[in-house]
């Protein structure tokens, strides 16, 4: 079997060698290992390989702690010292902006390490199928069982060992639990077809487990574009989940978008709003149920938020309400949106926190032929970041890059870049 040398990591973690001039894409490998591959599937110019055994091992490799890491999926670099994961995301961020964005940028700054590495997801998406429930494999997306998560709380684990077995006999398609500030839980249960017995789950778990504060039924779509994509509709306990955030409160709707890591939120947030003055007029695109525009508002800055998911706009507005903040939000998609509220308004700073698909493409013109004097790009691609600030470094100067470990464990990094009109 061939022996290649690993010189770095892919935004997935896997280890990146070269064999007869193509790259190899290598689990489990760390810069600096030599390792023994089989090669799995062969491209014109790149190998997918597997890993067959560590020859040189990098002084920064670790032995992973979860029992599931070889097949589970949802981590990615359990292999590497913490710290060492962060300056190879860091490495990963920088190479992109470089190679695909052309900036030409000599550093950023440091990776900022999460407050919490393990038991800091508020949030977890469990898929069942065929007798089995946990977290859906790479490559395969069969289901791994998965009874104990290192990134989940005590309390959240325990809550999906008492539902995990109730699902999986109610013919559940998935489970999904959220955690908020106080420890309280809210379920949703992933149906096909709704059920008595997916009604007598919900109400079962709610009376057994004190944790528990509510529970919600999806009717899934037919063929489902995310974990909760279908019809919810409420079962028992409360109507939202109330959370917390930079000294805010929020309450959250099932299929509302709110930071898997709130710690680590927290601080991606005040660097993104660095700077901002009272009276500044904002505007933040893809603004999800409020936090950021609410963090801005809180500083005294007069927002208005765009979001394409009308619940979450809901949410956005009611959360404005409990905070005593005034926010406008505006329900629809940014790149129609946005581009003709330019006619009307001019505003002092614009945030973007796109997808991961980056920028939608008449956002990104209007950011260009209409800059504001300061923005804000909060990214969670590295390469789709590099992609968009290609043009928008045609108008802006960029003033700070700083990634952040937003998910511990896996290959992810969010990306806060602040920039200046030129």
């Amino acid at each position: 079997m061939p022996q290649i040398e690993i010189t770095g990591v892919t935004n997935e973690f896997k280890g990146v060698g070269r064999l007869e001039g193509k790259a190899v894409f290598v689990p489990d490998a760390l810069p600096g290992e030599k390792v023994e591959i089989s090669v799995k599937q062969e491209k014109p110019s790149y190998i997918i390989a597997d890993n067959r055994g560590v020859l040189t091992a990098s002084p920064f490799r670790t032995a992973p702690a979860c029992p599931h890491y070889a097949s589970c999926g949802g981590c990615a670099c359990l292999h590497a010292q913490y710290a060492h994961t962060l300056d190879l995301k860091k490495q990963n961020v920088l190479n992109a902006l470089n190679r695909i964005g052309g900036l030409g940028l000599e550093s950023i700054s440091p990776c900022v390490p999460s407050p919490l590495t393990e038991g800091y997801r508020n949030k977890a998406e469990f898929a069942i199928d065929g007798g089995r429930a946990g977290f859906r494999r790479e490559g395969d997306r069969q289901v791994t069982d998965v009874g104990y998560c290192f990134m989940l709380s005590e309390n959240m684990n325990r809550a999906w060992a008492f539902v995990k077995p109730l699902a999986v006999k109610a013919g559940a398609s998935g489970v999904v639990l959220r955690e908020n500030h106080r420890g309280e839980i809210m379920l949703v249960l992933c149906v096909n077809i709704p059920s008595s017995a997916a009604q007598k789950l919900c109400e079962a778990t709610f009376n057994e487990l004190e944790s528990v504060a509510s529970c919600f039924i999806c009717r899934m779509r037919p063929r489902p574009a995310h974990a909760l994509d279908g019809q919810v509709t409420h079962v028992c306990g409360e109507k939202y989940l109330a959370d917390s955030l930079n000294g805010l409160s929020f309450r959250l709707a099932p299929q509302a978008f709110f930071q898997v890591n709130r710690l680590q939120a927290e601080n991606v947030y005040r660097l993104a709003l660095e700077g901002v003055l009272p009276g500044e007029k904002l505007c933040d695109i893809y603004c999800g149920a409020g936090t950021i525009s609410l963090s801005a508002a809180k500083l005294g800055a007069q927002v208005t938020g765009i979001e394409i998911v009308p619940e979450a706009v809901v949410n956005a507005r009611e959360n404005a309400g409990i905070n005593g903040l005034n926010a406008e939000f505006i329900a629809g998609n940014a790149a129609d949106i946005y581009p003709p509220l330019l006619r009307s308004r001019k505003f002092d700073r614009v945030i973007v926190d796109p997808p991961r698909r980056g920028l939608d493409e008449k956002v990104l013109k209007a950011l260009c032929e209409h800059p504001a004097p300061r923005l804000s790009y909060v990214s969670c691609d590295p390469a789709t970041l590099a992609r968009d600030l290609k043009q928008l470094s045609q108008v802006y100067r960029i003033t700070s890059v700083t990634p952040a470990d937003m998910f511990p464990g896996t290959g992810h990094v969010e990306t806060v870049v602040l920039m200046s009109r030129k």
